[in-house]
């Protein structure tokens, strides 16, 4: 289960992508380098003539011999950007459709320039500020769109993913570095960061990082990292892991995003990281085991976001819920109630407090997991009828209770609550 996280984009990025890493220091955009080709040979791009002439209609730059008009006829000022495809002619970058990148305070972050070309699949890209050569990394879009480039983080090199006419080319410039991304890669895959030593795929631009019951940070190493893919080997996120030396039964794990407290789930059974209400913690005591962090670029269920999930290692099995135990709060304990199971696919099972001490015990030699917790009155009779008539509270109000793997006591917290349907239930192994 991959829980979701709401991460804002900044707001005038558009859905052209994410800030990118360079040079595999993913400090999420690329950066300058010290090259001075300045190159001015003759190169065309899919038949078109890219040379730095704005026809003032199109917000793109095209060939001054396909009608257009020069910047300085058109008003419009050239910038200190340029990019070659295949080191040919310079194609620069105007102010024509800039806009400021900003987040979500407005704050200004940065500048996005276009340029419009036709392009093709395997050409090579090079940018550059005045003469000097720039590393513009490639970011990924949450979006249906992957990036129409790749980016080589050991070679720098920019290519083209895909054939593609009138694709735009935008480049992001920040104040510590660069991002581009290319259109015409509508729902393709392949473009965006890759380390080749790790078999391609996007690379992630945040840090990751978790802590163990709120001690220091340990960093998921990007380096550790490899792809996901889904049954059509669509590359849909990335895989990273860390090794813990130590770790004992219900210390806590927390994880971050740049600093930023995150909760993704914690699926999959003989996982040692148990998920319960947004809490990840530990099923059992483990030595030098690895903590698998998955990073989705889409949460399934939260599309334009992404997903998170982890797997730890080292789980000892748990023993079988063929009990479940339950732990009522004052307020369900009162008026001599008694309690009863209601599992999805209708059945019920009502529970016997057998040595008075508040907790219920019920049997569940099916090992279901998916229940309701059903508060009656003393002499109300198990299973209730198709309206559940007699029944005084349920737990939770809507949906259903989830017994998380190695669990088996339910424990209802809280006081006071208006609507007593409404109180937490905290899951944990009783022996």
């Amino acid at each position: 289960m991959k829980n979701k996280l709401f991460l804002l984009l900044p707001a005038l990025a558009l859905v052209f992508g994410m800030s990118a890493c360079d040079n595999g220091s993913m400090n999420g955009k690329g950066t300058s380098g010290n090259s001075s080709n300045t190159s001015q040979s003759t190169s065309t791009s899919s038949g078109t003539n890219n040379s730095s002439v704005t026809d003032g209609s199109s917000g793109g730059n095209q060939s001054s011999d396909a009608g257009g008009t020069s910047s300085e006829d058109a008003g419009i000022q050239n910038t200190d950007y340029s990019f070659k495809v295949n080191d040919g002619t310079a194609n620069v970058f105007t102010t024509e459709g800039a806009q400021q990148i900003v987040d979500d305070t407005e704050e200004v972050l940065g500048m996005q320039y276009q340029f419009q070309l036709n392009v093709e699949a395997e050409q090579v890209l090079t940018f550059f500020k005045g003469a000097e050569a720039i590393y513009p990394g490639a970011g990924s879009n949450p979006g249906n769109e992957a990036n129409n480039v790749s980016y080589n983080i050991s070679t720098h090199e920019l290519k083209v993913v895909k054939n593609a006419e009138n694709s735009t080319c935008y480049l992001k410039v920040y104040s510590d570095g660069y991002a581009i991304w290319l259109t015409g890669n509508e729902g393709g895959t392949g473009g965006g960061n890759f380390d080749p030593d790790e078999g391609g795929g996007e690379s992630i631009n945040e840090e990751l990082t978790f802590k163990i019951n709120s001690g220091a940070a340990t960093t998921f190493a990007k380096e550790t990292g490899k792809d996901i893919k889904d049954g059509d080997q669509n590359v849909i996120g990335r895989e990273f892991y860390a090794t813990i030396t130590s770790i004992s039964k219900n210390d806590v794990l927390t994880f971050y995003s740049d600093g930023t407290e995150i909760h993704p789930g914690a699926s999959g059974t003989g996982n040692n990281a148990v998920w319960n209400e947004g809490t990840v913690t530990v099923h059992n005591d483990a030595e030098n085991v690895k903590l698998y962090f998955k990073y989705y670029f889409e949460d399934e269920y939260n599309p334009g976001h992404p997903g998170y999930d982890l797997w730890l290692e080292g789980y000892v099995g748990a023993p079988a819920t063929t009990t479940l135990y339950f732990k009522p709060n004052d307020d369900w304990a009162s008026a001599s109630a008694k309690f009863a199971l209601y599992f999805d696919g209708g059945i019920w099972v009502e529970g016997a407090d057998s040595d008075s001490d508040g907790i219920w015990e019920f049997s569940n030699p099916n090992g279901l997991s998916k229940l309701i917790i059903v508060r009656v009155g003393p002499s109300q009779t198990i299973p209730l009828n198709e309206v559940w008539e007699g029944k005084w509270n349920q737990s939770p109000a809507d949906g259903w209770h989830n017994v998380p793997e190695g669990m088996n006591m339910a424990t209802m917290t809280g006081t006071g609550y208006e609507n007593w349907n409404y109180y937490p239930i905290a899951w944990s192994l009783k022996a």
